[in-house]
């Protein structure tokens, strides 16, 4: 069964400014890496001077071996997927 790895990125931005080059160049050194995006928001809690953009990214699970594996499993995607969903529903702005 693949497994996966997430992981939350902050991407700062000028709403003044064109910001799409800087977003592009971030997320495609990231996709050189394997990371794939599954979501990005504008955090709404953060001033006017500090906007940023998270964006939730995965990647497959590098193979280990065997016994590593038994001993750190990994979050299936179903799982995380199901847990995003709870915390929607709840309200929250926060991805588990």
């Amino acid at each position: 069964m693949k497994q996966y790895e997430y992981r939350i990125i902050k991407i700062e931005f000028d709403e003044h400014i064109q910001n799409e080059e800087k977003i592009i160049s971030t997320l495609n050194q990231y996709g050189k890496e394997g990371w794939l995006v599954c979501s990005m928001n504008v955090d709404p809690r953060v001033s006017k001077s500090e906007k940023y953009i998270k964006v939730l990214m995965a990647r497959e699970r590098a193979k280990q071996d065997k016994k590593l594996a038994l001993e750190e499993p990994a979050v299936s995607d179903t799982d995380f997927v199901e847990s995003v969903i709870k915390t929607i529903e709840n309200g929250s702005q926060e991805i588990p």
